[in-house]
């Protein structure tokens, strides 16, 4: 069945990381790489299960509303009652950790295994370059951006990891202790935050990949921009100049 989501609407939106200028105590650790200092990453949950991933920024004159799915199976995107995305396949793949013990009985003890599982992978920017002379190791923040326990029987316990350049989240790792037959087992999932050429890593293990430039305006994507002119009376200070989102 098809998941219903409510784009750009307030009540549905929940913030998860933002950063700019001001965010950071070092200015050197603000993502001004590409020219935007000032965004939002922000959740769209479904029984407490994130469905779909944003990211807010301003670019080019732009509002820019980046959106990956997340879903284990498909969604449908609404916007001033128009379908504005509806992805034909999943938007991620899971994948049972290899050699990872049962998922524990309590959610603190949880926890403290899925913070140990997120540190066994890893994560590197190919960048957009064809010869990937701006490869770039990406930096696993310790804490997850969101920790959920659904209503849903199959997901016992997840949390949503993120690989940074400086501040800005370029990928995510999704963990989630998945029901199979009659036992729970830890599955991961890596999704896009970024239009560069990406990688994943369990160990020494490619586990992952996404190109780069993905399709951005195709709404049967599983990824897709949406963009609208910025007042640049109000905004004209978060209109970066020059660089790629």
């Amino acid at each position: 069945m098809n998941r219903i989501l409510w784009l750009l609407l307030v009540g549905c939106l929940l913030p998860m990381l933002a950063w700019g200028q001001g965010d950071s105590p070092k200015g050197d650790d603000v993502s001004t790489t590409r020219g935007s200092e000032d965004g939002m990453t922000v959740l769209f949950l479904n029984d407490g299960r994130p469905e779909a991933v944003c990211c807010i920024y301003p670019w080019e004159k732009r509002l820019c509303h980046e959106f990956d799915s997340l879903s284990r199976g498909t969604l449908i995107a609404k916007r001033d009652g128009e379908v504005a995305w509806k992805p034909e396949k999943p938007g991620v793949q899971f994948h049972a950790i290899p050699d990872a013990d049962a998922p524990a009985e309590t959610p603190v003890a949880r926890l403290r295994q899925m913070k140990s599982l997120a540190s066994q992978f890893s994560s590197t920017m190919l960048g957009w370059k064809a010869d990937k002379s701006d490869r770039e190791p990406l930096r696993l923040l310790p804490q997850p951006l969101y920790r959920y326990e659904s209503k849903r029987s199959d997901v016992l316990d997840g949390a949503v990891f993120a690989f940074v350049q400086g501040t800005d989240p370029e990928s995510l790792l999704l963990l989630e202790a998945f029901r199979v037959g009659d036992r729970f087992e830890w599955q991961f999932a890596f999704a896009r935050r970024t239009s560069g050429e990406l990688e994943g890593r369990h160990k020494d293990q490619i586990v992952w990949h996404a190109d780069r430039f993905p399709a951005n305006d195709d709404p049967r994507s599983t990824h897709r921009v949406l963009a609208r002119p910025l007042d640049a009376n109000v905004f004209g200070d978060l209109i970066p100049k020059g660089g790629t989102p």
